[in-house]
Parts: C-alpha cells; structure tokens; sequence
C-alpha cells in the first residue's frame, strides 16, 4: 500500500535514479488516472498533488508572475487522494507529446 513514505522518500529516490524530467502517472483503484506535475503535500491519509486536468493550462496572471519570477505560470488542478485509493504509480523518463505551450513532465524542475 502507499503512504507518506512513498511520497517523500521512496519517489525523490526513484527520481534520483532517473536523472531527469520524468513523467509520473497515478492510477487508482476506480481506474482514473492522474497526469502529476508536482507533488503539494503529503499527510498521514492522503497526498495532495498538481495534476494536468487535460487540454491547456491557464497561465497565471502577469502581476503573479511578476511576485513569484522562480515559479511555473501555470495554475494546475488540485487533487486530494487518499493512499487507500491508490493502486499504482507509473514513473517513466519517456516524456509524452504535448500540446503547443503545455508543460509536461514531474521532478524537481516541475515542484
């Protein structure tokens, strides 16, 4: 089963290895899928966690960018899943097409 651990330890490991962008999948035991672009937080019962809602994300206005010049432009879904709910997690360096201007990927340039 996942967990915390899994989050904070376990996955940083994993991306170690890889040695740069990946791409991270969570599946869940309903058969939805999340595309993660970062992980938010982690806590005892669930992980909150970007993901790409499909289609384009919207970019954030100018005066936020302007505030916050280190971060991505973009505003991404939210989703609160709980570790129970978790079947599988898929972490490949082999990046998907994307469309025009979509960011894509998960790792420390993505957090």
């Amino acid at each position: 089963m996942f967990d915390r651990q899994y989050f904070e330890k376990v996955l940083p490991d994993q991306l170690r290895l890889i040695g740069g962008p990946a791409r991270l999948v969570v599946r869940l035991h309903s058969g939805r899928e999340f595309d993660v672009w970062s992980l938010v937080s982690a806590h005892e019962a669930y992980v909150i966690l970007e993901v790409h809602a499909g289609g384009q994300e919207p970019k954030r206005s100018e005066k936020w960018q302007g505030e916050h010049p280190n971060a991505p432009p973009w505003i991404f879904d939210q989703a609160a899943i709980p570790y129970a709910s978790i079947s599988d997690t898929f972490l490949t360096p082999k990046m998907v097409s994307a469309q025009p201007g979509r960011p894509t990927g998960f790792g420390p340039t993505a957090a």
